[in-house]
């Protein structure tokens, strides 16, 4: 018996020379509760009170209150009704738990300032934001690995939704927004995914912003930084009739070099998105050093489809290593030819791609090159339905002048019938291998040109 409790003894001392001192000051990581600590916590405006619990038969009355509460791995359910507040979010997610801010029902609210990491947002109807830099974006985030998925934002006095430089890695999905001042999304940071969201309706002078800039300007989305998708994306009706739309330039897609935006966007995907503005308007506005971008798949109906050139603030940098892949580029003849609307304009642009392309309806230039150099034009297809024959420079491959057999130009129908010169007549790329609607690009001989793959009848 004495041994035994001797070797016990031993084995208890020899255990606790072994575990490491505590780290002196070390920060506390922030990690996930146990899961049986996790709780879901509830935000009645009608019936609840911030005194309360949060339980779901007595709930909070704010939605601040539960930001204030809310730890890793919890959600806050916010009930139907009008709150009269701005939520400001400042306390972090983990990457296994994030929290969650979940609408359930019509949930109106003067919106989000969210710094903080892995943060949820979703289903809420946001409007009224205040006169501010910050808080005047319907969502406005500084945090990395945030989730806003299914929000209305509508009439917010500064933007839409915001990605600050430190925003990284979060997840804009099946927003829709209308009719907010400047852009309907602004992306910075790195490696984001924008998905099936609907813009529309962006306005220049919002009537709550004083005295506002003259930069001011009326687009679809605004993007910076590296790494970006950009899916599905439908941007609409942005117009110069629209009373706050006093000289706005614009651009559904656009990025530039500056000092508070950082670089201009590179090494980012453009995808699937559909774009229907008009006259005076540009599909993708790439100014600046903007470079390895892919624009694969789109349907794009303005007055310019891209217009890439150097940003006069700086000089040095210039658009390079743009993929201009198998989308459909449409104009309309009617446009003012003095305005010089075109297909794509390359100013001071180099070593870029410009395959399987269809061209309808252009009214000036299908290609418009100046001081640009490495430019790799071929595959394409340009028609216009008066038979006028379309300006650009000709390639071996181009199909010029020809009829793509769209089931119907008119209405928008951009898929191609049988018979159509534009099945198996462009180039097998790497860089894409399914169509505007995820069909498997099938080579055969060759691409389909344009944006949709032929399927057969």
């Amino acid at each position: 018996m004495r041994l035994f409790i001797i070797g016990f003894i031993g084995i208890f001392l020899f255990s606790g020379c072994l575990a490491k001192p505590a780290a002196i000051n070390a920060p506390t990581p922030v990690s996930a509760k146990p899961t049986n600590q996790v709780r879901t916590y509830y935000v009645s405006a009608g019936l609840g009170s911030d005194n309360n619990p949060g339980s779901q038969n007595h709930p909070w009355k704010t939605i601040q209150k539960a930001a204030n509460m809310i730890r890793p791995g919890e959600t806050a359910v916010v009930e139907a009704g009008t709150y009269l507040e701005r939520v400001k979010v400042t306390r972090s997610g983990a990457s296994t738990a994030p929290v969650t801010y979940q609408a359930d029902g019509q949930v109106i609210t003067n919106g989000f300032t969210v710094k903080a990491d892995y943060i949820t947002i979703k289903g809420f109807e946001i409007t009224d934001t205040p006169n501010d830099d910050t808080d005047g974006m319907g969502i406005y985030v500084s945090g990395n690995f945030c989730d806003l998925e299914n929000n209305y934002v509508h009439y917010a006095t500064r933007g839409g939704i915001y990605l600050e430089l430190g925003a990284n890695s979060c997840k804009i999905i099946n927003n829709k927004l209308e009719r907010n001042s400047q852009f309907g999304i602004d992306v910075h940071g790195n490696n984001s995914v924008i998905e099936n969201n609907e813009i529309w309706g962006t306005i220049q002078y919002h009537p709550k912003w004083i005295n506002p800039p003259s930069f001011v300007d009326a687009d679809g989305i605004h993007f910076f930084g590296s790494g970006h998708l950009f899916r599905g994306n439908y941007i609409h009706d942005i117009s110069l009739s629209q009373p706050e739309n006093t000289n706005p330039h614009i651009d559904a897609f656009q990025t530039w070099d500056g000092k508070a935006e950082g670089p201009a966007g590179s090494n980012s995907i453009f995808e699937q998105n559909k774009i229907v503005l008009g006259d005076g308007t540009t599909g993708f506005q790439l100014e600046g050093g903007t470079h390895d971008l892919v624009i694969r798949n789109n349907i794009i109906e303005a007055f310019v489809g891209v217009n890439a050139h150097k940003n006069s603030s700086t000089p040095f940098t210039i658009p390079a290593n743009l993929f201009i892949l198998n989308n459909d580029w449409i104009g309309d003849l009617n446009y003012n030819r003095s305005e010089y609307p075109a297909g794509i304009s390359f100013e001071n642009t180099v070593n870029s791609m410009i395959h399987n392309n269809i061209f309808a309806e252009q009214r000036d230039q299908i290609i418009f090159l100046k001081n640009s150099a490495g430019i790799d034009s071929d595959y394409n297809l340009a028609y216009n339905s008066d038979s006028s024959m379309p300006e650009g420079p000709f390639n071996i491959h181009d199909l010029w002048g020809v009829n793509p057999l769209f089931t119907n130009l008119q209405s928008g129908d951009y898929h191609l019938q049988a018979g159509s010169p534009a099945i198996e007549a462009g180039e097998a790329d790497s860089k894409v291998t399914n169509d505007y609607e995820s069909n498997p690009r099938l080579p055969g001989r060759g691409y389909d040109i344009g944006a949709y793959e032929y399927m057969g009848p």
